[in-house]
């Protein structure tokens, strides 16, 4: 890919970020459908009207599927190396915004969400998860 990507936040963004959420409450995690990575470009396309999915959205099924996929588009499997190639050089944790993605450390290891203030929003196994601050390794600016 290698160009960040220039977003412009459509003018209603905080309803259109907040209403995507509250579709994706109870949208079960899934391999290519609906995984921490897409859930975060989802939330970005909401509030910008540009997919950055659409390289590797549906051509996966599994983590291993995943890694693949990631390579051959990005020629990485690092989630935070795929987001600066799109985004651009990450910002301190501390100064991101409300719709920013966020690379989170949760159990299940590096994982992607989205800002909503003091919490960030990510896909979970039943839902959307909240992850406090103390859990964000990187963020980007959208």
């Amino acid at each position: 890919m290698g160009a960040r990507m220039t977003l412009v936040r459509l003018d209603n963004w905080p309803r259109l970020l907040s209403e995507a959420v509250e579709i994706a409450r109870l949208t079960p995690f899934r391999w290519g459908i609906h995984d921490c990575a897409l859930f975060a470009v989802d939330l970005v396309r909401a509030i910008t009207g540009t997919d950055l999915g659409t390289a590797v959205r549906g051509r996966y099924q599994d983590a291993q599927g995943a890694a693949e996929v990631m390579i051959e588009v990005f020629g990485t499997a690092r989630l935070d190396e795929v987001v600066t190639q799109l985004l651009g050089e990450p910002i301190a944790v501390t100064l991101a915004q409300r719709g920013d993605v966020v690379l989170l450390d949760v159990i299940e290891g590096p994982a992607l969400g989205v800002c909503l203030g003091m919490v960030a929003v990510g896909a979970g196994p039943t839902g959307t998860v909240m992850v406090p601050m103390e859990k964000w390794v990187k963020a980007w600016r959208v």
